[in-house]
C-alpha cells in the first residue's frame, strides 16, 4: 500500500522561526519598556511619599532632619549644605513617618537627600531611564552587572534653585547654587564641585551620589555642565538688616544674579532663572518693575519673612511704567510651584 507521509520543508521551518524570533523581539522590547516605565514610575512614587514624611516632620519640628551618614559641602569654610541618603537614621528621626524605607527598584541604592545649612529647604534625587545602552538587568545574568545604563538626575524639592543663604550670626553671604546635590561628595568644596562639573542637576546625566559605581552612567556624554559662572558665585556678603530692608542692595543683588547665570546651561531648565537673565535691570535709577522683582525674589528665595515688597504688578501698571510686569515663579519638576504672594 502506498502511504502518504506530510512534514514541513525546510523553507517552511525557516519561516515560522523567523516569525517565532520577529515576535519574540517584540515581547522583548514591550517588556523592557515596561520593566523600564514601571520602575521609573515608583520610583516617582517613593520620593513623592518621602516627601510627604519630611512635610509632616517639618509641621512638628520648624525644621527639616539631616541625611544619614551626612558629609558637609562648605564654600570657605562656612556649611552650605548637608547631603548623602535618605536612610535608616534619617527615618527614625521623622518618627518612622514611613513603613518602610525605600530604594531603588534595580539597583537597590537609597534615595540622595540633601539639606540647605538654615534647615529649611531639601532636595531628593533618583533617577529615571529615559534610554538604555544595555540589556534591561532583571533579564540578564550577573555576569552583565557591569554594563552600564543611561539615566537622567530626578529632583523633587522646595529648594529655590537660584541661590542660598549662609548665616554666620548678623552677617550672611548669598552664593549662587542652582541645586544642592552633588554627584561627587569625595570633593566637599563647593568651588571645586562647581569648576568640575559635579552638581547634579535635573534632566541632566550627571546623577546623585548615591548611584555611584552603580551600572547607571554617573556622567552624560562628555557632559559639562555649565551651570554657573564661578567669577560671579558671591552675590552679596553683609550683614542681614542691610539685606532685608536696603532696596540698592536687593537691586543689586537681581543683577549679579543676571550675571552669574547668563550664558549657562541652567537657563534652559529653570524659568525664574530665564526670565532674570532676560531682563534689562537699572541699579542706579530702578524701575518699579526691577524694585518690585529684586524685592520678591530676596524674600521668597532667601525665605526673608522681614522683607516688605512695596510694589505690585497692579501698581506697575497703573503708575504707567510696565504694560506686562515680570513676575516670578519658583517651578517645581513634579507641578508644584510656589509664588511671591504679592504676584497674584
Amino acid at each position: 500500500m502506498k502511504q502518504n507521509k506530510k512534514a514541513f520543508t525546510l523553507v517552511e521551518l525557516i519561516v515560522v522561526i523567523v516569525i517565532l524570533a520577529i515576535l519574540w523581539v517584540i515581547a522583548y522590547i514591550s517588556l523592557q519598556w515596561y520593566s523600564k516605565s514601571a520602575r521609573d514610575s515608583l520610583r516617582v512614587s517613593d520620593i513623592a511619599s518621602i516627601k510627604t514624611s519630611l512635610e509632616l516632620f517639618e509641621l512638628d519640628s520648624w525644621k527639616y532632619p539631616l541625611p544619614t551618614d551626612w558629609v558637609q559641602i562648605t564654600y570657605s569654610w562656612a556649611e552650605v549644605w548637608t547631603q548623602w541618603i535618605f536612610g535608616d537614621t534619617t527615618l527614625t528621626i521623622i518618627d518612622n513617618k514611613l513603613d518602610d524605607l525605600p530604594t531603588d527598584p534595580l539597583v537597590e541604592r537609597k534615595f540622595t537627600y540633601s539639606v540647605l545649612n538654615l534647615w529649611q529647604e531639601y532636595e531628593l534625587w533618583t533617577i529615571l531611564e529615559w534610554s538604555l545602552t544595555a540589556l534591561d538587568n532583571s533579564l540578564i545574568s550577573e555576569s552583565y552587572a557591569d554594563w552600564t545604563k543611561d539615566a537622567k538626575a530626578y529632583i523633587s524639592w522646595n529648594y529655590n534653585g537660584i541661590m542660598a543663604r549662609v548665616n554666620n550670626w548678623n552677617w550672611v553671604i548669598v552664593l549662587a547654587i542652582p541645586t544642592i546635590i552633588s554627584w561627587d561628595i569625595d570633593d566637599t568644596d563647593l568651588m571645586v564641585l562647581l569648576n568640575n562639573s559635579r552638581l547634579a542637576y535635573n534632566g541632566f546625566s550627571n546623577l546623585p551620589h548615591s548611584y555611584k559605581w552603580s551600572i547607571f552612567k554617573a556622567v552624560g556624554e562628555s557632559e559639562a555642565l555649565n551651570l554657573v559662572n564661578t567669577w560671579w558665585l558671591l552675590l552679596y556678603s553683609g550683614s542681614l538688616d542691610n539685606l532685608t530692608h536696603d532696596l540698592t542692595t536687593q537691586v543689586t543683588l537681581l543683577q549679579s544674579v543676571k550675571d552669574v547665570y547668563s550664558g549657562t546651561k541652567i537657563i534652559w531648565k529653570s524659568k525664574a532663572i530665564d526670565t532674570i537673565t532676560s531682563m534689562t535691570i537699572d541699579t542706579v535709577t530702578p524701575t518699579d518693575n526691577d524694585k518690585f522683582v529684586s524685592t520678591s525674589t530676596v524674600k521668597y528665595a532667601l525665605n526673608l519673612d522681614l522683607v516688605e515688597i512695596l510694589w505690585s504688578p497692579d501698581a506697575i501698571v497703573s503708575w504707567g511704567g510696565w504694560s506686562t510686569p515680570i513676575v516670578i515663579t519658583f517651578d517645581e519638576v513634579d507641578g508644584a510651584t510656589f509664588t511671591c504672594a504679592a504676584c497674584n
